[in-house]
């Protein structure tokens, strides 16, 4: 990256390039399961001092996970919802239709490094491709082909929450549960009960996420004897509407619900708010519960995903959470957005993404004390935290490894390609 070029966020699309002009222009820079090879292990550190660097080694981990930079769909309305700013109460509108268009990126973006080799084959998330033709797709079979930047920021970020989905399932004795908020058109169930030792350790599988999410996802279902295949129930008899007349799919074994879990908070007005026990009532409060935040948290206005995490630190007393997310600050010890971090921000904002969460919590370390905030107190263990960054991840894999990923297309914007992992980050938070 030459000194005088700015800073530029590869995620943009070309159309956010064209913008680049006036005030949207950052300033100039003057001065698996079964993937190949280890990922390292996110160790475990004291609640107020989490980590930002790998240790060790995890062994293999598996290819489950979606995209690295642009997140699946977040719970929301279908109209334009208000969040009050944190900052002086200033009010922004943050439209849902662009927050839900993300979930189209997320799936292009697994789908070209599986296509490309990345990632380990499996047939589950064509199926999400073909059966549907969500917002930004061009058809059934839409290309998918995305930079190796990306490409090879997916198979990181897939590996290392499919390693810790897998350990969550395997260690110990006794069945487990996982919740998935903002599932999207992810695959992950499909993918765990295609293994039976992971199938056999799976009590329930929860999704979440907004109604016109579900309805396209339960689309793919109904259509799909792949997907149909791996249910515990016919889709005919598991599939019935909901509360609000909805249609959700209910088994046993897996459900996909439609809410938007912003309007759990108890200061939402009556007429529109979800009591908590309709989302997650039918699990059991006493088994061991992981929830996936997949570029979820960074959505959402701070003191409403607070609430939702103590709420389930409360449901839950034997917690685990796995959060995939933005870190605008990157892996320093800055407390704000990094340059770099703020021509990211200006590129999501102009494709109407508000960035609450991300801008409250901008370090690794942020993200990381607000589990524990959340969780700590009435006779709990002290949660205990393990986070690094993308670009930690990278470091400690094996040399062999990284020329492997390298090589599969050409990897060539190195230094791009660390600033942009610098700033995303994976979080571990559990109570023993």
């Amino acid at each position: 990256m030459a000194s005088n070029t700015p800073l530029r966020d590869p995620f943009a699309t070309e159309d956010d390039d064209a913008l680049r002009s006036g005030a949207g222009r950052p300033p100039p820079r003057t001065s698996r399961f079964g993937a190949p090879g280890p990922t390292p292990s996110l160790r475990a550190t004291p609640p107020t001092q989490p980590s930002s660097r790998p240790h060790g080694a995890l062994g293999a981990p598996r290819s489950l996970g979606l995209s690295l930079g642009v997140p699946r769909s977040r719970m929301a309305r279908p109209e334009t919802v208000e969040h009050a700013e944190a900052d002086g109460g200033r009010r922004r509108v943050q439209t849902d239709d662009a927050v839900r268009a993300t979930d189209s990126d997320a799936l292009l973006s697994r789908l070209s490094a599986l296509r490309l080799g990345y990632l380990s084959p499996e047939p589950y998330t064509q199926e999400f491709a073909t059966g549907s033709t969500p917002s930004g797709m061009r058809g059934p079979d839409a290309a998918a082909r995305r930079s190796p930047l990306i490409n090879i920021g997916t198979y990181l970020r897939c590996s290392t929450i499919d390693q810790h989905v897998e350990a969550f399932l395997t260690n110990g004795a006794g069945r487990k549960q996982i919740i998935s908020i903002g599932a999207g058109s992810d695959s992950r169930y499909w993918r765990i009960m295609s293994e039976a030792r992971l199938a056999g350790q799976l009590e329930q599988y929860v999704e979440v996420d907004f109604a016109e999410n579900v309805q396209q996802k339960l689309a793919c279902i109904r259509k799909s004897s792949v997907l149909q295949s791996l249910l515990d129930a016919p889709a005919s008899e598991a599939v019935q509407p909901d509360e609000a007349g909805r249609c959700v799919l209910r088994s046993s074994k897996y459900s996909l619900l439609a809410a938007d879990v912003r309007l759990l908070h108890p200061d939402t007005p009556e007429p529109d708010r979800i009591e908590a026990d309709s989302v997650f009532g039918a699990l059991d409060a006493s088994l061991p519960t992981l929830v996936l935040f997949e570029c979820v948290l960074a959505y959402i206005e701070p003191s409403r995903a607070d609430w939702l995490l103590a709420h389930l630190g409360q449901r839950f007393a034997r917690i685990e959470a796995v959060s995939y997310d933005i870190a605008l600050a990157s892996d320093s010890d800055a407390s704000s957005a990094s340059r770099f971090g703020e021509v990211m921000l200006s590129n999501l904002e102009r494709r109407g993404l508000e960035m609450a969460g991300a801008k409250a919590y901008a370090t690794i370390s942020a993200q990381s004390q607000r589990f524990v905030s959340a969780w700590i107190g009435d006779g709990c263990k002290t949660p205990q935290v393990e986070a690094t960054s993308l670009y930690a991840i990278w470091t400690a894999l094996p040399a062999s490894q990284k020329q492997r990923l390298s090589r599969l297309e050409g990897l060539d914007e190195v230094e791009e390609f660390d600033m942009l992992l610098r700033h995303y980050c994976i979080v571990r938070a559990y109570r023993a």
